[in-house]
């Protein structure tokens, strides 16, 4: 932790972190491996979480109701589904004891919800709601029923053909969610997948690295996608097109309140390849954090930004 100008450490603790969350009122929770270490504001450890036979993904900390957040995955086996990923997220108070879990089912209750599933990203939104970013191998997973109930479907939104797991085989399609942090419950869901118009809208890989929302609900995703997110030929920024996909395309996504509306569906790759990292939305203003791969970022008026390395840029978001 470091002041607020940036130049002193107020304390230092663990060793190499993959993922840090920080809550309103100061607790910090941070991943290294397969453990979640939790730390007040002066940096005493307050619980150490380590879901067993789970792989750790992603972090989140909501200090008003005082849980923290896992996400991630295990692999197993049994009924239909052998081996299989499932996806899980876990609810512990800042004594590290579990209060609820959403997916994380024994395989034998999936039937034949056989595609494996991730659950890659959690953050609690400017809302004071728990979104979740997910992936799976297809679309005959367990993101299509209930994250309380495997015998009951969830409560996703699909207006088309982009939000519907159809004619996918195994591409790996992203899952976005939207959940009451203190009991658990689901509110919402929809699928995100890309597709090739040349191979009869056939649906194609895209990944999330990334979501958050704004104080409104609207819900903001990123990552990486395969040819090609919808209207990708028509995308502009800044009042240009983009140039064609080269391989890899760093997209974010906002989606209305009621997961009924695309408000913006855009990348940033203008003839090279890369993924979002990170995406924020607060006060008005949005902004992104990208990896880039491959020569070919947009950057305004003039030739395309990216050397490799990193990018960042802010707009203007919705009110």
């Amino acid at each position: 932790m470091l002041d607020p100008a940036a130049q002193r450490p107020r304390w230092r603790r663990g060793g190499a972190a993959s993922r840090v969350a920080v809550g309103a009122a100061g607790t910090v929770a941070a991943v290294t491996g397969s453990t979640v270490t939790v730390y007040d504001l002066t940096g005493a450890t307050l619980a150490r979480i380590r879901p067993a036979g789970r792989t750790v993904s992603d972090v989140a900390v909501d200090d008003r109701s005082g849980l923290v957040f896992v996400s991630g995955f295990r692999q197993t086996g049994g009924g239909r589904c052998s081996p299989v990923q499932i996806a899980y997220v876990h609810a512990y108070d800042r004594r590290g004891e579990l209060r609820w879990r959403a997916y994380d089912q024994p395989a034998d209750r999936l039937g034949d919800l056989c595609a494996d599933s991730r659950a890659d990203r959690v953050a609690l939104g400017r809302d004071g709601r728990l979104y979740l970013a997910g992936e799976t191998a297809g679309g005959n997973s367990i993101f299509a029923r209930s994250a309380a109930d495997p015998t009951r479907p969830a409560p996703n939104e699909a207006t088309d053909e982009f939000t519907r797991a159809s004619n996918t085989g195994s591409a790996h399609s992203t899952y976005l969610a939207r959940f009451d942090p203190a009991s658990g419950r689901q509110l919402a869901g929809q699928v995100v997948i890309s597709r090739i118009d040349s191979k009869g809208d056939r649906g194609n890989t895209i990944k999330p690295l990334a979501v958050t929302a704004d104080e409104a609900g609207r819900i903001y995703a990123g990552g990486v996608s395969a040819y090609q997110i919808a209207g990708r030929s028509q995308v502009t920024l800044g009042g240009r097109r983009l140039a064609p996909y080269a391989g890899g395309d760093a997209w974010v996504l906002v989606l209305s309140p009621d997961l009924r509306r695309r408000l913006s569906w855009v990348v940033f790759t203008d003839g090279g390849a890369g993924t979002v990292r990170g995406v924020a939305a607060a006060g008005g203003i949005a902004a992104v954090a990208a990896q880039v791969d491959k020569v070919g970022f947009w950057d305004g008026p003039g030739p395309s930004f990216g050397t490799g390395g990193g990018y960042l840029a802010a707009w203007r978001g919705l009110r």
